[in-house]
């Protein structure tokens, strides 16, 4: 005899559809899913998305949030944006977000649709 009620099945759907949406992609820069997943998401006024990032594809980089700190992006990810990366395309903003150009596995770098905004003080 089954025993799994309806909101079991239910719950475990849910759960099974959120986790395929937070997976990053295969070969996804960090910028790239950071930004699918804030359009999704939004941003809760932490680093969740980069470190799920971290955590999900490149768990030796355990300084990523310095690194990410020291680039202006210290309190959360939409700061990344901000003032760590911009689109290597100006005009990429009134369009939509254009595919992943691609990293190797581990890396927590951009792929080639970031530039890195430069500070000067």
């Amino acid at each position: 005899m089954n025993t799994t009620s309806i909101a079991d099945v239910a719950e475990q759907i849910v759960q099974d559809t959120v986790s395929a949406m937070v997976q990053p992609n295969a070969g996804e820069c960090l910028a790239c899913y950071v930004l699918r997943q804030l359009n999704t998401f939004g941003c809760d006024g932490s680093h969740r998305f980069s470190r799920a990032f971290r955590d999900l594809t490149a768990p030796r980089a355990t300084s990523l949030e310095v690194r990410l700190a020291s680039m202006g992006a210290c309190c959360c990810d939409c700061e990344i944006y901000m003032n760590a990366y911009e689109s290597a395309q100006r005009d990429w903003e009134s369009r939509p977000q254009p595919p992943c150009c691609g990293v190797r596995l581990g890396s927590t770098q951009p792929c080639g649709n970031w530039v890195r905004i430069r500070r000067y003080y």
